[in-house]
């Protein structure tokens, strides 16, 4: 079995962002942590495997929170993300 290594912060921001793009609505950050972990690309399902870069990726304006959603497993309201649309990402 292959061991999954820990990534550097872009190879994080290029995975959330592909999952994000394709996924049809968005996603909570445990939800993006759980996807990347079954897909071999996480060491960990939790989300806080992912959500520092979220963080980071929505400060840097190419991720954006569209919503909130009940968590059945931490039973709060958590925050669902997905990738900012062309009008909303910031001009370089």
């Amino acid at each position: 079995m292959n061991e999954v290594k820990p990534v550097d912060k872009l190879t994080a921001y290029k995975q959330i962002q592909k999952l994000l793009n394709t996924s049809k609505v968005g996603l909570t950050a445990r939800q993006i942590a759980i996807s990347l972990y079954k897909s071999g690309l996480r060491v960990s399902p939790h989300r806080q495997e992912v959500h520092p870069r979220l963080t980071e990726l929505v400060n840097m304006g190419l991720v954006v929170e569209c919503g909130k959603q009940y968590d059945s497993d931490t039973k709060k309201i958590v925050t669902v993300y997905r990738e900012a649309d062309v009008n909303e990402k910031p001009k370089i």
